[in-house]
């Protein structure tokens, strides 16, 4: 990243570069009081079985749709 010399403070630059404030904090090794910080999504917790069963069920419908092409041929 390019800092400019305008006097501002790495991780004030770093904020303003980020989407999140909160990432930004955590990424510069700011400490973070958790009581006192909004909750950010970047922090939200991943549903790891919802995207287990979206990519299974994209896999099916494929696989469905290429063998009945296969046996219309």
């Amino acid at each position: 990243m390019f800092l400019n010399d305008t006097g501002e403070s790495k991780n004030s630059l770093l904020r303003k570069k980020m989407l999140s404030p909160v990432l930004a904090k955590f990424l510069s090794g700011e400490k973070i009081d958790p009581l006192r910080t909004a909750y950010s999504s970047a922090f939200q917790k991943i549903d790891i079985e919802r995207i287990k069963r979206e990519a299974i069920r994209l896999f099916v419908q494929s696989f469905l749709l290429s063998f009945s092409t296969f046996c219309r041929e």
